[in-house]
């Protein structure tokens, strides 16, 4: 992500820090959304979809959380 890449390469934050920023707001963040579709019933279809389409928006910022990791782990080898 632009975010994150751009948080690192100006050192605002290391690494570590960064993925578990990203991981953490991508899981709290997500699960309100989530929740509230739990509550609603079938007569609130077009809410629910809103927001389904909310809770991946933030659940995909965990991308940049885990989906990096081999490159923390092993850059040289990639």
């Amino acid at each position: 992500m632009f975010i994150t890449d751009r948080l690192i390469a100006k050192r605002y934050l290391a690494v570590s820090t960064v993925r578990k920023l990203f991981l953490i707001f991508g899981f709290v963040g997500s699960s309100p959304f989530i929740l509230w579709v739990s509550f609603l019933g079938k007569e609130s279809r077009d809410l629910i979809v809103a927001l389904i389409v909310i809770y991946w928006t933030v659940q995909s910022t965990t991308n940049a959380g885990f989906r990096v990791n081999h490159l923390d782990i092993a850059p040289k080898y990639v």
